[in-house]
């Protein structure tokens, strides 16, 4: 037990020096630096450091752009149930950007990633299952979704699930409870939310 703290703790400072280094905060920034550190922490299992690479990788920013090590450090991430790296992975195979698209994995890791109540995996999936672009429609699961990353507190999502109580199409009409989902959008500066409640009001 003293060991693997002692293990955790090391992993834990090593990664804040490649995050020193790629901040430049308060050393110049030094990319190369800061990968050689964040693989010094990865290669312990430190599982911020392999999301952290995947980041780096899969930036087009950075020089060392490289998304077959970004997709390989996600996953190492990601299998460590990582819920960042599961987004960002889900959200490589959903976009079919860097690599050809595959709903499949992209659902799978969004889904991981949304089980451990990240806001925005959930909304990304709100858009797969409701709007039914590239998988079989599904609004129910959409709705479900769109309703867990709400409850997280993601603006659009309240945006969003205040849009359908607003309009009532596919869950019972709800001004109340639109109202209230549009002014925690709006407080968040959300410019669509504002215009909505000019119009109810």
């Amino acid at each position: 037990m003293w060991y693997r703290f002692e293990s955790k703790k090391r992993n834990m400072t090593i990664f804040i020096l490649g995050l020193i280094y790629f901040e430049g905060r308060y050393v110049q920034k030094d990319i190369r630096k800061c990968i050689h550190y964040f693989k010094l922490a990865s290669d312990q299992n430190y599982s911020n450091a392999q999301n952290f690479l995947g980041f780096i990788y899969s930036d087009k920013k950075h020089s060392s752009f490289d998304i077959k090590k970004a997709i390989y450090y996600y996953t190492l991430s990601a299998n460590q149930n990582n819920k960042e790296a599961q987004l960002n992975l889900g959200v490589l195979y959903f976009q079919g950007k860097y690599i050809e698209r595959d709903m499949k994995k992209a659902i799978n890791y969004l889904t991981k990633s949304a089980h451990q109540n990240d806001d925005k995996a959930q909304y990304i999936l709100f858009e797969i299952y409701y709007n039914g672009k590239f998988i079989q429609r599904n609004i129910n699961k959409g709705i479900y979704y769109l309703s867990l990353s709400s409850d997280n507190g993601n603006t659009k999502a309240n945006f969003s699930l205040g849009f359908l109580y607003h309009g009532g199409k596919y869950i019972n009409k709800n001004i109340e409870k639109a109202i209230n989902l549009y002014k925690n959008a709006s407080s968040m500066y959300y410019q669509y939310a504002k215009n909505n409640l000019g119009i109810i009001y």
